[in-house]
């Protein structure tokens, strides 16, 4: 196996104009084509290289930070996301040395990696051996971490948006400012401290609101379903379940968990019917109907679905038997964007193994659940339309309900539908976000940066290489 593909800046058919580009690693032209041997000598298990991985990311959740506090420029946030990537193709260049045929091959790959890094360098890289050093790479990582919590507000809030050399595709992006309607979106407790990303998409309770007041009614009359209820919490720092949310206002409805720790919840809402264990989408579906049947219920204000495992067979099922909600809100894998169709399909075997092993969770991510484009296919024969895309999540409003709200919808073309996952795609810490790189075999780049045709052939290959047997992928 020749080295070149390593080194080629001329990836998915197209030749980018930025000499400096980051390469893809694996390059896609490896994609398929690695050895199961070398395989599984890649794949990220525990110890250094796991912790590297998270310094990454925590690097990259703090530059998104300062950034929406105006602690750092947009300039000085994507010089250092450039770096953070420099980083990130170090270690991939290393776990996939198996790759290369010869010890000169991996040896100048690695030295023009090396090279790329030091050219990235921010003031705080002081060390003399970068590219051997290890110990003091993550010391540098730690230095700038502390940096940035601690910088004085200087500037206006941005988001941080990646620079050309890292995503050529997000170069010409929209970097909007952070504005007051911004909210807190996602947490991560790090080694260096705990950071919080914010977001200016509004949040679910939020939604539910309006519609309250919309319709002037209050919200313990509100009704939601929520699949996926997890122990209960709504969130502190952040939402982290808006249908919980709800429920904790006085919302009724029904909350279906697989986890045992949800069992606390019979007894804590009084509106609310709980089932706790494992349901297939037939049996769902029959438990929210009776449910809402009981308590002589004809609408629901909130679907919300978040169950990592087959989440459009659920959504299918609950939207066939149910009136079309006002909202759903639903969890989706942002990893395959459109028009790449990606729908996993319901087994019990597999039902719960995301919550078992934090990296077996991780491993099993990129097959999960499925993409945007196959939500936005369902969600329009039920009358649901677009309305924000997050790094996590998807919403959808009535038709009726975005008119009585006077919102703005996302156009059903493909195109749109493209750009609204772009534009989460493109703002840090989206690229290393709770490790979907680090546990991924391709770079998550390729898919986005290549144009229709190629991002569809690619995804087949990695579906027919890779891909969990109950599932269907197409574009």
């Amino acid at each position: 196996m020749a080295v070149r593909p390593w080194l080629m800046r001329c990836m998915v058919g197209t030749c980018l104009a930025s000499p400096s580009f980051l390469p893809y690693c694996p390059p896609v032209e490896l994609l398929g084509f690695l050895t199961e041997e070398c395989q599984a000598a890649a794949a990220l298990k525990e110890g250094m290289m796991l912790s590297f991985y998270g310094h990454i990311e925590e690097l990259e959740w703090a530059a998104a930070e300062a950034a929406s506090a105006g602690r750092l420029t947009m300039r000085e946030a994507q010089d250092l996301l450039s770096f953070t990537e420099s980083l990130n193709l170090m270690l991939c260049i290393s776990r996939h040395r198996c790759a290369f045929s010869t010890v000169d091959d991996f040896q100048l790959a690695w030295n023009e990696t090396c090279d790329r890094l030091l050219s990235r360098a921010p003031v705080a890289f002081s060390s003399e051996s970068p590219c051997r050093d290890g110990n003091e790479l993550m010391a540098v990582m730690g230095r700038l971490v502390h940096k940035l919590q601690s910088a004085d507000v200087a500037q206006a809030s941005t988001q941080a948006v990646y620079p050309a050399d890292v995503a050529p595709v997000c170069q010409n992006r929209s970097q909007p400012h952070v504005t007051k309607r911004s909210r807190p979106l996602l947490f991560l407790q790090g080694t260096y401290g705990n950071h919080t990303v914010s977001s200016v998409s509004l949040s679910i309770l939020e939604l539910v609101e309006a519609l309250a007041t919309a319709q002037n009614r209050i919200m313990s009359d509100m009704v939601s379903v929520n699949l996926g209820a997890h122990d209960g919490s709504c969130g502190d720092a952040v939402e982290m379940d808006g249908a919980n949310c709800l429920f904790d206002r006085g919302g009724r409805g029904v909350a279906i968990e697989g986890l045992e720790l949800a069992q606390a919840l019979h007894s804590r809402w009084k509106d609310v019917e709980v089932h706790v264990g494992y349901v297939s989408p037939e049996e769902a579906s029959e438990l929210v109907r009776m449910s809402l049947r009981k308590r002589e219920i004809q609408e629901v204000d909130l679907l919300k679905i978040d169950l990592d495992h087959a989440d459009c067979d659920f959504g299918r099922r609950l939207l066939e038997d149910l009136p079309p909600p006002a909202i759903l809100h639903v969890e989706y894998n942002r990893l395959l964007p459109p028009p790449v169709r990606y729908r996993e399909y319901f087994a019990f075997k597999k039902a719960g193994l995301m919550g078992t092993s934090w990296r077996e969770g991780r491993q099993m991510a990129h097959w999960a659940g499925c993409s945007l484009q196959s939500w936005q296919d369902l969600a329009q024969v039920h009358q649901l339309e677009l309305f924000q895309v997050t790094w996590m999540d998807l919403t959808f409003l009535r038709r009726d309900v975005a008119a009585l709200l006077d919102v703005a919808l996302i156009a059903p073309e493909p195109s749109q539908i493209f750009t609204a996952w772009l534009d989460s795609f493109c703002v840090a810490p989206s690229r290393h976000l709770y490790g979907h790189q680090a546990f991924a075999s391709w770079d998550l780049r390729a898919l986005a940066d290549a144009d229709v045709d190629v991002r569809c052939s690619l995804a087949r290959r990695l579906w027919r290489g890779e891909g969990p047997r109950g599932s269907e992928l197409y574009c």
